[in-house]
């Protein structure tokens, strides 16, 4: 297991974040603030993750306000692998969502203007 620092704090919650951007493109409804609010606590904790985990596991993990059992197994698997799969199955899954919603935001249409018009056109985006 590589040895972590208070910088894995922030790479953590960078990929949390990444994860909750994701979930919001495909729709998903919750998961992206939950994602958002753990990763907020993540980055203000002093402790290093590595530490909270190698003093207590997962469940020291749980501990976290904020951080429920899904989250807790996903930054294990981080402390263990330095990756989250879940992560790159998100990516892979809205690949061509982020290349409209780039797209759109390149012409300054935010990913919710894009959702609500697509509605009172019809469109499925979402």
């Amino acid at each position: 297991m590589p040895r972590m620092t208070k910088e894995s704090n922030k790479n953590i919650a960078e990929i949390l974040r990444a994860i909750a951007d994701l979930l919001e493109l495909k729709g998903t409804k919750f998961k992206p603030a939950a994602y958002r609010r753990a990763a907020q606590v993540i980055e203000a904790l002093e402790e290093d993750m590595f530490s909270v985990y190698e003093q207590g596991g997962k469940k020291a993990i749980k501990k976290i306000p904020g951080v429920g059992e899904s989250i807790a197994s996903k930054i294990e698997e981080y402390i263990k692998k330095n990756n989250i799969h879940y992560r790159d199955e998100l990516e892979k899954e809205t690949a061509v969502r982020q290349i409209i919603t780039h797209f759109f935001k390149t012409k300054n249409v935010s990913l919710e203007e894009l959702k609500q018009n697509a509605k009172k056109k019809n469109i499925v985006y979402s």
